[in-house]
């Protein structure tokens, strides 16, 4: 009760008095030490290969700075959060029940044995403002929603050898375009 009082006093102070600081007295000897780690452990080390990791592979010339450096962002963050402490408190716990209720994996078969089985997989990257779904079966196909931009995108392709034919069509409100790739990991 006394700590509320001295804070309205000192209220009071400044209003009525027209004061524009305070000043306190510290004790030095009982403020706890503020400690910088300087020691990053083996565990907590990030390794070359998670740090190539963070660049998208898909960036063209044409691509939009923001998105790539969101792309960037989120890879950076999603790295940080898979080796931080922090995901096993009570906060990284309900992000984590979040980003999965934000994805969502449909499996559909027929029941004879020559059926087709259809995947479909559905996602929402909450930090790039992108809803995906992918449809794996008769054919494989990706459609991308960037809200952030207003575009879409429609993807085809068909792994032909080690590579990837690709037959994209993208819709922005000042463009659309079609193209016809090639894919491949190397």
């Amino acid at each position: 009760m006394a700590f509320l009082s001295w804070i309205f006093i000192s209220f009071l102070a400044i209003q009525v008095c027209g004061l524009s600081r305070l000043y306190a007295r510290v004790d030095y000897s009982k403020t706890k030490p503020f400690v910088i780690p300087l020691f990053v452990s083996e565990e907590e080390a990030y390794t070359t290969q998670e740090i190539k990791g963070l660049l998208p592979a898909d960036i063209t010339p044409q691509s939009d700075g923001k998105m790539v450096m969101n792309k960037i962002a989120d890879r950076s963050l999603q790295l940080w959060w898979n080796k931080s402490h922090f995901k096993h408190t009570s906060v990284g716990r309900v992000a984590e029940s979040v980003e999965r209720k934000l994805r969502a994996d449909v499996s559909l078969q027929g029941s004879s044995e020559h059926s087709i089985e259809h995947k479909f997989s559905l996602q929402v990257l909450a930090a790039q403002a992108v809803a995906k779904i992918e449809y794996v079966g008769w054919v494989k196909a990706a459609f991308r929603y960037y809200s952030r931009e207003a575009k879409t995108e429609t993807q085809l392709y068909e792994t032909i050898y080690d590579k990837d034919l690709v037959l994209t069509h993208t819709v922005a409100s000042e463009e659309n375009m079609s193209s016809l790739q090639i894919r491949w990991n190397w």
